[in-house]
């Protein structure tokens, strides 16, 4: 502020000696009258402060100097103080500031139109030269496209469904690994069965050679060879039912025991496939039911398939409310099919003898099944019949001389026919080589609803 001050003192005094100096005080008076003179000065920094003082003690000495050499009295002017009185001096020349552009005024207001805004743009940004409004796109249309997006939908991985569909593929595949597995095993155990066999017959032939050198008498061993069943024969009649049943396209083939069976469940029963829990609980209820009506039968119940599965994963409270309306004490016998998951074996209680009796085609030695048994015995006793029961006579007998399956896929027959023949008392005498027979006989059985005999 003292700077301004000082600027305008001195450019009210050079406007008193403009007359006598000259053009040159004229315009050095119009320069030192400029309201930027001393903005000049400082904002730009073109001068130092020392250089700007000398400049206006030159001009005061120059000043001085004119005066004396028109011989006249001199005129003082006081800068530093403001004690002593002047002579007013004119206003200084305003600055008056460029008027700000002015554009044109939307047509209306709130309007959502583009056109204001280009026509104001118009004004302020020419158009490049060779280039047209017509040539502007409307970037407010374009649609982008995600060509990653397109490409990946074109790939199978990119499908909802992708991982579900490969689990049900490497899902498949394990069954059908352990299926394999299994069939090995067997097959292995039946040509180590053999060479045992073999071996056995030729150690025995040498002792018998070396024996009859020796003059030594030995007692002849009498096998005992059981009578096989005589097994019906399937007739034309039969053919043609089981070929109806075989070729039907979907629909209930029969339906009975609260079970409907459907050509997808005779379907298990063609060539190496495995029987399903449709198949195997209706079979065991047909068994049922003939006990009922044979009076030289023993009085058989059968719990389903689901039955063991549920015992040996969740305990007796699980099942305590399935024979809520059965006593299976007033049975002789108890038939539990076993499902291992990839494998089917029975398992009897037989209340004659007593005991439980577990029976496995491919020789498995399974004791939690016998003591579960024996278990669910005492507390449905005690459940149903509100006193414990006795079962220190019960014997646990896993079965050896029965016959094995010689494949990975007859277990279900197996359990099936093991079934049939104990529900009859009589002795097991079938083999591997039956099970095509059984599987053609017992379609004809299912979709008729009656067992053969024998």
């Amino acid at each position: 502020m003292l700077l301004r001050t000082n600027n305008q003192r001195l450019g009210a005094a050079a406007g008193q000696l403009a007359s006598r100096i000259g053009p040159a005080a004229a315009g050095l008076h119009a320069a030192l009258s400029s309201p930027h003179f001393g903005a000049s000065v400082v904002t730009k920094s073109q001068l130092s402060a020392s250089e700007s003082a000398a400049k206006k003690k030159d001009l005061e000495e120059r000043l001085v100097s004119q005066d004396e050499k028109e011989a006249k009295e001199p005129e003082v002017i006081t800068l530093d103080s403001d004690s002593e009185p002047h002579t007013p001096l004119p206003p200084p020349k305003q600055f008056t500031p460029k008027p700000p552009a002015t554009f044109p005024k939307p047509k209306h207001a709130g309007s959502t139109d583009d056109s204001d805004v280009i026509e104001i743009l118009d004004e302020l940004v020419p158009v490049r030269k060779g280039m047209s409004k017509s040539c502007e796109k409307d970037t407010s249309t374009v649609t982008r496209l995600n060509s990653l997006e397109a490409e990946l939908r074109l790939k199978a991985v990119y499908n909802g469904t992708f991982l579900a569909d490969v689990k049900a593929k490497y899902d498949l595949r394990g069954e059908q690994i352990k299926r394999r597995i299994v069939e090995d095993q067997v097959r292995c155990d039946f040509y180590s069965e053999q060479n045992r066999q073999r071996s056995a017959q030729a150690l025995e032939e040498r002792i018998r050679n070396h024996l009859s050198l020796t003059d030594v008498a030995l007692e002849e061993e009498v096998e005992v060879v059981e009578d096989e069943e005589e097994l019906p024969e399937i007739t034309d009649e039969m053919e043609k039912v089981i070929k109806r049943a075989e070729s039907s396209s979907g629909e209930t083939l029969v339906d009975a025991f609260n079970i409907s069976i459907t050509c997808r469940d005779i379907d298990t029963l063609k060539g190496l496939n495995w029987l399903n829990d449709e198949v195997i609980n209706f079979y065991m209820q047909m068994i049922c039911e003939r006990s009922k009506n044979e009076d030289n039968r023993p009085n058989v119940y059968a719990f389903n398939t689901f039955f063991y599965p549920k015992l040996a994963s969740s305990g007796y409270t699980s099942i305590r409310r399935w024979t809520r309306k059965v006593d299976v004490f007033s049975f002789d016998l108890i038939l539990v099919p076993v499902h291992l998951g990839m494998h089917w074996c029975l398992a009897i209680i037989d209340f004659r003898k007593p005991g439980v009796y577990y029976y496995d085609s491919m020789g498995g030695d399974n004791r939690k099944c016998l003591d579960l048994l024996v278990d669910y015995v005492k507390k449905e006793h005690q459940d149903k019949k509100k006193t414990p029961y006795d079962v220190s006579p019960f014997e646990q007998v896993i079965m050896k001389d029965i016959p094995q399956q010689m494949n990975g896929s007859d277990c279900g027959m197996f359990a099936c026919k093991f079934a049939e023949y104990l529900s009859r008392d009589v002795a097991i005498t079938f083999n591997q080589e039956h099970m095509p027979y059984f599987r053609r006989r017992m379609i004809y059985e299912i979709v008729s609803k009656k067992l053969l005999s024998p």
